[in-house]
């Protein structure tokens, strides 16, 4: 999907504030590079996990929300996230062929990446660069946030 107005105004922000935040950030907008990061994810998180019953298609996260892959939920997943050695990682926009690397991530928090006003599709993913453990918003107000580490959840 094209980015909209609204979309790349969201984007500013986010690369400002994260950069306010110490944050180093590089904006990945080659198509082919970003549908590899998509790919790597699934094969990572949804390898040999049956997902042909569910709309994985639509939504990476599903894999979580029909409890295919066990995880942390809600306020939980948000506290391990913050948690997290941010080190080095990923952020994934579900509907975008767009992503950002991210380095000296720790400050990163949920707030940084949802802004209920400038961002019209609030699903996306951050991803450790070595794929082990991942953090999904959800645009579903029910449903989420989801935290995934393989050495935690298993």
């Amino acid at each position: 999907m094209k980015l909209n107005k609204s979309t790349r105004k969201y984007r500013k922000k986010l690369e400002t504030n994260l950069s306010d935040k110490g944050i180093l950030l590089t904006h990945i907008s080659n198509c082919e590079e970003v549908t590899e990061l998509k790919n790597s994810w699934l094969y990572h998180f949804a390898a040999g996990i049956k997902t042909n019953d569910i709309p994985i298609d639509e939504f990476l996260w599903h894999i979580f929300s029909y409890k295919r892959l066990p995880c942390i939920e809600g306020d939980e997943a948000t506290a391990h996230f913050l948690s997290q050695n941010k080190t080095q990682c990923y952020i994934l926009f579900e509907h975008y062929q767009d992503a950002y690397y991210l380095e000296n991530a720790a400050p990163l928090t949920k707030d940084d990446l949802i802004d209920s006003i400038d961002f019209p599709s609030k699903d996306l993913y951050v991803v450790s660069k070595r794929f082990n453990w991942t953090y999904a918003l959800t645009h579903e107000s029910d449903l989420g946030p989801y935290y995934y580490h393989e050495k935690i959840v298993s």
